[in-house]
């Protein structure tokens, strides 16, 4: 039903603000569209209201009987074809997806190139995101057809249409204005289901949920819209951002001053303008915050009529009066400053983000470089900041009114490989926090102390412009913005929608390395705080400053996938059992820029319950973003422990060692731990109660078999809780889950360690649902929760077949990387030293020593004190570092192994291989019958490399000049060598991959070191 609330002191503002109902609301009334349980709740409290119309459904009905004048949905589809048939020059029709229900969505773009990307402002017009606010549609729809019509005719017609880009969306909502309804079909408001500061309102399960949300997201998120007006029906207001929150948006003077334009041209008699959370009502999830936030558009909703449908003799009038305001803000969107900002070697366009001032940062368009932002007259400060360029700074650009000032930026191209966050996508804080500033564009650009701060158990996603490939390091660092170091969680995806996976935990400014989520490569980074201190006060939450990454060139070879067939030689399951054999099959995939050849594979594992027979085989050359898969024969033992991780390490090369890496996946061997309720009790696991209630054994519900678990009997603000503590291995856990709830109000939502992972309302049939897991003490949390009144369905949620990850061993285990060592030559006399590490990643304790063949001596990392033999221990989780040290005594090949027992019985191996090669005698005219370079230490480096190399003859006592190259093959810089020697200061180089070069005697030698600045 509709209802009107009356609204007459602030007091009844924020009484109807916390029953968080779905409607309008203006400055004395509200217009309101609930179910009968929310009417209970308005009629729970001590405002007053009146019932408009008793039932919408039999409303949109007659509607659709008596509006005949109002045009259809399908006559908006016809006017649109008909407008791109027959003025193809300037109108093109772009389908961009279907409705809940299947109905097309499409947009017209009118401008002089219309097939053509141009340097020209662009404008952007929808309607009906509310489906029965019909003059908002009406309007958008006849605005095409009037520019077609006018073009050639009428000469401000003529000149916007030459000089902008001008997008008209007339129906957002099809389904909503063929079911005269303001919902979509799954009963969400679109206009609160948007991902800037999304906060669950208005139905909306999640942040760009809906199809219709995600449509019209990519029109405004892959252009560059100078204005951009939403229109709706129902007052006569233009509500500009923000309208989550009381503040003003830092573009408030030129926001205000533009809505003054489309007021003032316009044939209303009195338009109101103004700011949405205070001129009219605080909502999350709107569409004009979320184009204002995330794009730096002047984005606003424009209320068209005080009736959502007026009398169709009105339909004219409404046209009428806001066909000059659509025009000017046509013709607005190109005054201000604007620019194109290019490549200054290459001359291409650059995308790139555009600084005005503190203001909203917009973009360049990254097919033609321009960018345009209207501002009022005055002087500005531009800065230009782009991934892979020098930024760059105009000061005082000076804008005349209804001008155009342009700056052109011509940007330097910068070796340095590191790219940082490109676009704030979406964020929630709980609840909002308008104790803090909310600066969502601190996060993106360059560490610089400056942050947002993204609430307690609040969440933001950040955009990285190109995917963040995995390499053979830490692939990503997230910054925190002050001195306070706070926890979070970190997750990745390919797309903004997900789905995300844990990639790891951090606290404060933590390294990520993707292969952690199961991703080859990945563009959306999402940062969830782990819900810590007050959320109402400044700064709640983890400080992002920044997001950055390592672009990498070359071969970069990664693990994209593995897994077990069994079916020759096992039961064919998919799963390694105990006494099993099986073939493990690898993928990899070149994630780099230039073809991976000759690569070489090595497989090791040091677990005790497993044996690796024979080798890899050989893998193909592969192009970029190719993948080759080869096979292995292993074999558990008859004992295995079920659920036992075993860890495999992976060592990778190719390109004559021009790229290499070690990595390191897991597999489990046979059954997981289950929970599926079948002892009809709790007594399977030590489950925990909590809450008001206690959970149940139902046995009528069951997802499989007979019995499953069931939420307590509450009331209302109450909760019934369950949990489970364990001690468990990296993974995941799964479940299945039922919820028959008040939909939007009452929820089961599950958590791990007090973090919740997801949470679910209204009526949702069995789903399994799936989460990742780190390695340690857990504890997993199942809770239903009842807000103060009203219950809907059967008011309970059900949980059923658990899967946990598996248990932490109770006996130790070893993981020994990497399998081998190459030192290469080393002139006797000298040192090169390489480290490897061993960890306990099973329980209790693993002892042992560690002794190395002649040649060799080992030493903990952090120490000064080689010695053939070392004795080591390390309780559960402990890693130590060691490094191995090579130093020849003679000339001679040094090919051995080093021996890591385990007491008592298991023993590993690292092969290890060097050659020690004589020191050239001083006078000796002719010694070296070669000129190459020896090796480099360390490698990978972190601040200074030291380079060994023999030149043939008697230019061993002469000097030499090394060249540097970074991986692409430009020059970087030169050092000078002396006596076989170079020392490379590698502090003010960028991570990545280099190459270094001598020529001398007519022959030239090139290694690599990879530069890994902590």
């Amino acid at each position: 039903m509709e209802v009107k609330v009356f609204l007459n002191t602030p007091e009844h503002h924020e009484m109807l603000y916390k029953l968080k109902l779905n409607g309008d609301v203006y400055k004395d009334f509200a217009r309101m569209y609930v179910i009968p349980e929310e009417m209970d709740k308005i009629k729970q409290t001590s405002l007053q209201y009146e019932i408009i119309i008793p039932d919408l459904e039999a409303h949109s009905n007659h509607l659709q009987n008596l509006r005949t004048e109002w045009l259809t949905y399908n006559d908006i589809i016809a006017l649109m074809d008909s407008c791109a048939t027959n003025f193809p020059n300037i109108c093109r029709k772009e389908y961009l997806g279907e409705s809940v229900q299947g109905r097309e969505i499409s947009v017209c773009i009118i401008s002089d190139n219309v097939m053509f990307e141009e340097n020209e402002p662009e404008v952007m017009f929808d309607g009906g995101i509310h489906g029965d606010e019909l003059c908002s549609q009406e309007n958008t729809a006849r605005m095409i057809r009037y520019l077609c019509l006018n073009y050639g005719n009428d000469p401000a017609v003529t000149d916007l249409v030459n000089n902008r880009e001008i997008w008209l969306y007339p129906q957002v909502n099809p389904d909503g204005r063929v079911m005269m309804q303001r919902y979509n079909a799954n009963g969400v408001d679109l206009n609160r289901d948007w991902g800037y500061m999304w906060d669950a309102w208005g139905g909306s399960p999640g942040a760009y949920s809906q199809p219709e949300t995600k449509l019209l997201r990519s029109c405004m998120y892959n252009n560059q819209f100078v204005v951009h007006t939403t229109y709706h029906g129902g007052t006569e207001y233009i509500s500009y951002p923000w309208s989550y929150r009381a503040s003003q948006c830092p573009d408030y003077a030129h926001i205000d001053q533009l809505a003054g334009v489309y007021a003032s041209v316009s044939g209303y008699t009195n338009l109101d303008y103004g700011q949405g959370c205070t001129g009219m009502y605080p909502i999350n999830g709107s569409s004009k915050d979320t184009n204002y936030g995330v794009m730096g558009s002047i984005s606003w909703s424009m209320e068209i009529s005080y009736q959502k449908q007026p009398p169709t003799s009105q339909i004219m009038y409404y046209w009428t009066i806001n066909i000059p305001s659509m025009l000017a803000m046509m013709e607005y969107s190109g005054y201000g400053i604007e620019g194109l900002v290019t490549d200054a070697v290459t001359g291409d366009a650059v995308a790139a983000i555009v600084w005005v001032n503190d203001y909203m940062p917009t973009y360049t368009d990254p097919q033609v470089g321009d960018f345009h932002k209207y501002v009022l007259p005055g002087s500005y400060t531009v800065t230009i900041s782009a991934n892979g360029y020098e930024s760059q700074t105009v000061n005082n650009v000076i804008v005349t009114a209804n001008n155009a000032t342009t700056v052109d930026f011509h940007l330097q191209p910068i070796r340095d490989n590191v790219f940082y966050g490109y676009k704030f996508s979406a964020s929630q804080i709980p609840d909002n926090n308008t104790g803090d500033e909310g600066n969502t564009p601190a996060s993106l650009g360059a560490p610089d102390n400056i942050n947002y701060s993204i609430g307690v158990d609040g969440w933001c996603i950040i955009d990285m412009q190109y995917p963040v490939v995995d390499g053979p390091f830490n692939d990503f660092t997230v910054y925190e913005g002050d001195t306070s170091e706070e926890g979070y969680d970190c997750f990745v995806s390919n797309s903004i929608d997900g789905p995300f996976y844990l990639v790891g935990t951090g606290l404060g400014t933590t390294e990520f390395d993707i292969s952690n989520s199961g991703l080859a490569e990945a563009q959306f980074i999402k940062i969830v705080d782990d819900g810590d201190g007050s959320s109402s006060a400044p700064d709640a939450g983890f400080d992002l400053d920044a997001i950055s990454t390592e672009f990498i060139q070359g071969p970069n070879l990664v693990i994209d996938d593995y897994y077990i067939d069994d079916s020759a030689s096992g039961n064919n399951d998919g799963v390694l059992d105990p006494g099993e054999e099986a073939d493990l099959y690898i993928s990899i995939r070149n994630n780099g820029t230039e073809t991976a050849e000759d690569i070489l594979a090595f497989l090791g594992c040091s677990d005790p319950f497993i044996t690796i027979n024979g080798t890899l085989g050989p893998f193909d050359d592969l192009e970029p973003d190719e993948i080759g898969t080869s096979s292995i024969v292993i074999q558990a033992v008859a004992n295995t422990p079920d659920g036992h991780s075993v860890l495999f390490s992976l060592d990778l090369s190719c390109n004559n060692y021009t790229f290499s890496a070690d990595y390191s996946f897991s597999i489990y061997i046979g059954s997981f731990p289950f929970e599926g309720f079948e002892t009809g009790d709790f007594t399977s696991y030590d489950w925990q109660f909590g809450g008001n209630g206690n959970w149940t054994i139902d046995a009528t519900n069951a997802y499989e078999g007979a019995y499953c678990a069931k939420s307590g009997n509450i009331s209302h603000q109450q909760t019934t809780e369950l949990s489970v503590t364990m001690d468990v291995t990296d993974g995941m856990i799964s479940f299945y889950r039922k919820v028959s709830s008040e939909s939007s109000y009452d929820f089961l939502e599950f958590y791990i360690d007090g973090s919740m992972q997801g949470q679910w309302s209204g009526e949702m049939n069995w789903a399994e649902v799936s989460y990742n897991v780190s390695s340690g003490i857990h504890t997993f949390t199942w809770v239903y929760d009842k807000d103060y009144t009203i219950s809907g369905g059967q008011d309970c949620a059900w949980i059923d077949n658990i899967f946990f990850p598996a248990p932490v061993p109770t006996y130790p285990i070893l993981y020994l990387a990497p399998m081998s060592i190459d030192f290469g030559e080393c002139v006797v006399g000298n040192e090169l030293i390489e480290q490897f590490e061993i960890k306990n990643v099973g329980g209790g304790t693993l002892a042992g020593e560690i002794s190395t063949p002649d040649g060799y001596m080992v030493q903990e990392t952090g120490t000064s004190n080689p010695v053939s033999q070392l004795s080591y221990s390390l309780i559960a989780g402990e890693v130590q570092s060691y490094e191995l040290i090579f130093c020849p005594d003679n000339v001679q090949n040094y090919d051995d192994q080093v021996t890591v027992s385990v007491f008592p019985l298991q023993t590993e191996f690292i092969n290890v291989y060097g050659e020690g090669i004589p020191s050239a005698a001083i006078g000796s005219q002719e010694f070296y019958t070669e000129t190459k370079l020896i090796s480099t230490f360390p490698n990978p480096v972190k601040n200074q490399a030291n380079i060994a190399y023999q030149l043939k003859g008697s230019s061993q006592m002469q000097n030499i000049d090394i060249k540097i190259y970074d991986i692409s093959g430009k020059f970087v810089t030169t050092v000078h060598g002396e006596n076989g020697h170079a020392v490379i200061d590698c502090s003010k180089l960028g991570n990545g991959i280099y190459l270094y070069k001598i020529h001398h005697d007519g022959v030239e030698h090139i290694k690599k070191m990879v530069i890994v600045h902590e």
